[in-house]
């Protein structure tokens, strides 16, 4: 388990918000950033957040 608090913020916001992930990032984030901007869907943006914050804790 990641103790990292960004990882467990991500986990929880994909958990609560599966079915509506864009709005929700949106909310939580705000409207100035947007992962499609650097060729990611919020979808796969979080999933590289989420591998960047768990490389190298195997």
């Amino acid at each position: 388990m990641n103790e990292n608090p960004l990882y467990r913020e991500l986990n929880q916001l994909w958990k609560a918000h599966a079915h509506d992930l864009n709005d929700a990032f949106e909310q939580a984030y705000g409207s100035q950033f947007g992962p499609e901007l650097w060729g990611y869907t919020t979808a796969s943006f979080l999933e590289e957040l989420r591998r960047i914050l768990t490389a190298g804790n195997d």
